[in-house]
């Protein structure tokens, strides 16, 4: 696939999640390249090296509570960056590739980080997914890909 090819793809994925976390009533920014343009080529600035493409919050969740979210193509994408890879495996973000794997890692966040269920955690359930193979949706702490045993 082409460099043009996989960004479309990416931008896909990621609109998707957007419009999808969003009708849920999560707060979402974006801070990819695609979210800052103005410059004279067209081009977009992008943000600092390392920083998920897209950070999630809701209204309900304690103070300084994000979630980072990683949007690729695959999981054998390349990190665009050291700094990228690095903040995913000291599990500060989650890498995912579809609204599937965006809403177990947000299952997962509300679990770990907040002690709750929350509607990603209800959402993913329903939808009747399987859980991403352990490592690569998030670096860290695999064993919560179930919800802490349902299923």
């Amino acid at each position: 696939m082409r460099k043009a090819e996989i960004f479309a793809l990416e931008a896909s994925i990621e609109r998707t999640i957007v419009e999808g976390l969003t009708a849920l009533g999560y707060i979402v920014q974006t801070t990819g390249a695609r979210a800052f343009t103005g410059r004279a080529d067209g081009k977009g600035y992008g943000g600092s090296k390392g920083v998920p493409d897209l950070l999630v919050t809701k209204a309900e969740w304690p103070v300084g509570c994000l979630a980072g979210l990683e949007v690729k193509t695959s999981h054998k994408a390349k990190w665009s960056s050291p700094e990228q890879e690095a903040f995913w495996v000291a599990g500060r973000s989650f890498r995912v590739t579809s609204w599937e794997e965006a809403l177990w890692a947000l299952g997962v966040f509300e679990r770990l980080c907040l002690n709750t269920r929350g509607q990603a955690s209800r959402q993913w359930l329903a939808s009747k997914s399987s859980p991403p193979a352990p490592g690569t949706v998030s670096y860290r702490d695999p064993s919560a890909s179930n919800f802490g045993g349902e299923r």
